[in-house]
């Protein structure tokens, strides 16, 4: 089946769910051409049912609607006549062979409560000649201006690809928020790097990380001091680029979801506290920096087998 049945049986799912009681809102929202992807995530709001049957299929009802060119009153009833014999049962299955081909695009963060397994999943590499390559960053950049994030992975936000979008890797306007609860709202370092590679780690840090997929999660993490990184930026040039400090601790976060891995994997302590609570821990657990130079997997293991024999002695 192609993306316009899927449309069709999104369509339906919609208008049945809400009972079609807000049909001219609906009607003003086909209608209008300059409505874009933000404004439409504002006006249909985020689903509690599991991510495929939610806002990624609400989201493409809109698509139908401007392809099937629905301008009055009576061609929303032509539309909904057209999607009602559809089989939701067949729309369901049709998800699960489509799920990775379809671009299942959200706006707020995709998490391990109803989604985890595909969070696991191992991001495909991004065609840099994608004519769909701008909307995938402007979806990261969507959520990005408005998300208390340092970062995101492009999978988080429901594309598989292997892009990371930077928003803030400057440590000291993030000590001075968790140290005053005062932020640069318009601080934004707009930086993507597509299919980046990790070439080389040098030295270890460590830092208390939450993540937006992860929800209350909140772990001690080791991370290299220096990572040297292969990428291709937006205009497809490639860099070789030395990344240090925080920097490198926020793009390693990143650089571990495009391979379905989650910093509750590699947090040696783990607890669960909200944003306010996690702001108020870090003023006395900070980002901390413990080698610059060393190799990063020896200095790891060094630690795991000095932690290892402290638990031995007890």
């Amino acid at each position: 089946m192609d993306i316009e049945k899927i449309c069709s049986l999104v369509a339906k799912k919609y208008l049945l769910k809400n009972d079609l009681e807000d049909k001219k809102l609906f009607l003003k929202k086909a209608q209008d051409s300059s409505y874009d992807k933000t404004s439409l995530c504002e006006f249909i709001n985020n689903s509690d049912e599991d991510f495929f049957l939610g806002t990624f299929l609400r989201l493409t009802t809109i698509y139908m609607l401007k392809k099937m060119e629905v301008k009055t009153r009576r061609d929303v009833n032509n539309f909904i006549e057209k999607v009602s014999s559809i089989n939701l049962e067949e729309y369901k299955e049709l998800l699960k062979e489509k799920k990775h081909s379809v671009m299942p695009i959200v706006y707020n963060s995709i998490t391990i409560k109803t989604s985890e397994k595909y969070l696991r999943q191992k991001s495909a590499k991004a065609d840099l000649n994608d004519k769909n390559l701008s909307n995938y960053i402007d979806v990261l950049d969507t959520f990005c201006k408005k998300g208390e994030v340092f970062a995101m992975a492009a999978v988080q936000l429901g594309i598989p690809k292997r892009i990371i979008y930077l928003k803030n890797t400057n440590l000291e306007l993030v000590e001075k928020y968790i140290n005053t609860g005062k932020k640069d709202e318009d601080y934004n370092e707009q930086r993507v790097l597509i299919n980046p590679k990790i070439v080389k780690r040098i030295g270890l840090t460590e830092f208390w990380e939450a993540c937006a997929s992860c929800l209350d999660n909140f772990g001690h993490v080791y991370r290299p001091y220096e990572i040297e990184m292969e990428y291709y930026d937006l205009n497809k040039k490639k860099h070789n680029q030395i990344f240090k400090g925080f920097e490198a601790t926020v793009l390693s976060h990143e650089y571990d979801h495009l391979d379905g891995i989650l910093h509750i994997d590699k947090a040696d302590e783990l607890f669960v506290m909200d944003a306010e609570k996690r702001r108020e821990f870090r003023k006395t657990h900070k980002y901390n920096i413990i080698s610059k130079t060393d190799d990063y997997l020896l200095l790891l293991n060094d630690i795991k087998n000095k932690r290892e024999g402290e638990v031995k002695n007890e």
